[in-house]
Parts: structure tokens; sequence; C-alpha cells
């Protein structure tokens, strides 16, 4: 799919170290954090709203407001592709962030939660220390210009222990050059749906159906010989 990058729904300055990066030995990194707008302008039809939201999976990469980018719909796990892929494990912790904390890409998030939300994702994609830590291992943040949503961001990752619902409709777009981003893709958004109301009840009156078949044949004569 082709589409055009509108730019940053919201944007909060904060510095950003991954110190893997050969070309900066510094490793830090002024950004913004925010939540992606984009607008499909050709290409095919992936599901996707003409308008859609998404979130940065690759910090490496950059795309510039006003810019077409031609992108491949992929599994999320094959997301990040300057390194890869993140692979299941990353892609399960986005899965269970997302199905925690933002549902529907439909509803556009505040400046805090946002900013929030991309810190967090940066955080599980390019950590490798096994610590989800804003503050520590080989990924580290300061100088935010919205302190509460850096420290929001820690507690999104702190409550991410495989328990939370995991939103099983989101992908990656992938395009080598240029940045990699999680869309959600409309329809069932979480795993393990409730059953609904009318279920429990049908099973409630088989229930009571065979206990009054059971209880008929433990009471009625033999059959005479």
């Amino acid at each position: 799919m082709i589409a055009l990058f509108n730019g940053e729904m919201t944007s909060e300055a904060i510095q950003r170290y991954v110190g893997d990066d050969p070309t900066n030995p510094s490793g830090w990194v002024g950004t913004t954090t925010g939540e992606f707008s984009f607008t499909q302008t050709g290409g095919n039809d992936v599901g996707l709203d003409s308008t859609f939201y998404a979130f940065c999976i690759e910090p490496r990469e950059f795309v510039s407001q006003g810019s077409t980018y031609t992108y491949d719909l992929t599994t999320l796990d094959q997301g990040t592709t300057n390194i890869g892929g993140m692979g299941a494990a990353k892609a399960a912790l986005i899965s269970e962030l997302l199905g925690r904390y933002y549902p529907d890409f439909t509803v556009a998030l505040d400046a805090e939660h946002a900013s929030a939300i991309q810190i967090a994702i940066w955080e599980i994609v390019r950590e490798t220390s096994g610590t989800l830590d804003v503050s520590a291992g080989n990924v580290i943040f300061a100088s935010p210009a919205d302190p509460a949503a850096l420290a929001l961001a820690q507690t999104y990752l702190s409550s991410l222990d495989g328990t939370g619902p995991m939103l099983n409709n989101i992908y990656a777009l992938d395009e080598v050059g240029a940045q990699d981003v999680v869309v959600q893709i409309q329809g069932s958004q979480t795993e393990s749906p409730a059953p609904e109301p009318v279920t429990f009840a049908t099973m409630g009156a088989a229930l009571i159906g065979l206990a009054l078949l059971l209880r008929r044949r433990s009471v009625a004569p033999e059959n005479p010989r």
C-alpha cells in the first residue's frame, strides 16, 4: 500500500539512547513521541481506513511529514526490518500493551497517553537486557518534555505479565529504509472475548433439562418381562 505521512497527532520532545548504533557513538538522539497519522493514497486495500493512526516500531529509521511511502503489510513479529524483525516475544508484549491500554486505534489519544504508548513500544522493541526499564539497560530515555508521560510508560511496561488482554488485529507496515509502524485492522480486537449472555442462558437450560431427565430415569419402574 502507498501512504502519505500526515505527521504526528501529538508531539512531545524527549532524549532517547539506543546504545547499539555504531554510527552514533554517543547514542543519544533528540526525538519526539506521539501518535502518527497516515492517509492511504494508492496500492492495495489492506483493510485500513483511508486515514489511519499508527505508532513507530523502528526508532533507527525515520519518516518525514508530507512524504509518501510504499509499505508492505506483515505480521507484527516481522516488523522492525532493520533488525530483521522484532520476533514473536516482543510482538506479544506489544499486543498486551495495546490490548490493555489502547484497544481501539480509531480513538485519538491525548499527548500524554500517546507519548507513553510510544515510549513503551520503543523500549519493548529495542531493549535487550531482559528488563523493561525506561531509565536503565541499552534503551534509556531522559529530559522528557512531559515527565508524567515517561512515568506512565514505565507503569505500562511494569504491568505486562502475559495475563492481560492481547490485541490480535495489529500488524506492521514495513518499508526498508523508512520507519516501520504498527497499525490496527478494524474487526475483532482482543482474544478470548466474554461469552454472550445468551450462551450462559442456553447452557443453563440444557443443564436443567439434563438433570430432570436423569431424575425421571432414576424413579421410573423397571420394564416388565
